[in-house]
């Protein structure tokens, strides 16, 4: 049933000469003041991951460029839904065993799915900023996700945001891998 609505909204954005959607939003988010706690699939990564990967498949087809569909783009790379008490961009502290093993698995699955883009949170992970710097997507994504050719659209930025990781691209699983070296 999501990825059927998702189809119909891609379907609905590319005729009107959209391409490309700032969707899904796949954070994992246990406080339920947080305000943006509506728009994913709540708490459970299991559920998150299935929600994740039934969203880009709806949005995008089986593959990019599929027939009136559109490129997602899974946000907000990572852990933006455990921002300390409730507060939207708040900083949040998670340690490595948890971001890996519940915050990450929807990002795991929209990339399996073949998601065309990754949106980065922005707030302060750690006490590192997730946007402003690249340890985070290099850390996670480049060393985990991706074989090769992070590219930038906007300069300035982060080298490693927006990056795009599709399937093709995709190196070894994030899920039970040991911390890149």
């Amino acid at each position: 049933m999501v990825e059927r609505a998702q189809a119909m909204a891609a379907h609905e954005a590319s005729v009107s000469g959209v391409n490309w959607t700032f969707g899904p939003m796949v954070d994992i988010a246990r406080d339920a003041r947080w305000g943006r706690i509506v728009e994913g699939a709540g708490e459970d990564p299991y559920l998150g991951a299935a929600m994740a990967r039934a969203q880009v498949l709806g949005f995008q087809g089986p593959r990019l460029g599929t027939p009136n569909r559109v490129v997602g783009s899974v946000k907000h790379f990572a852990g933006y839904g455990a921002a300390e008490g409730g507060r939207d961009y708040d900083g949040c502290y998670i340690s490595e065993e948890l971001f890996r093993n519940v915050y990450l698995r929807p990002f795991q699955a929209a990339i399996d799915a073949g998601v065309g883009t990754v949106m980065s949170a922005y707030m302060d992970l750690n006490d590192v900023p997730a946007s402003g710097t690249s340890g985070c997507c290099r850390t996670f994504c480049a060393a985990t996700w991706v074989s090769a050719g992070l590219s930038s659209a906007m300069r300035g930025l982060s080298p490693a945001w927006p990056f795009t990781a599709t399937r093709a691209a995709r190196k070894t699983p994030l899920i039970g891998a040991s911390p890149p070296a």
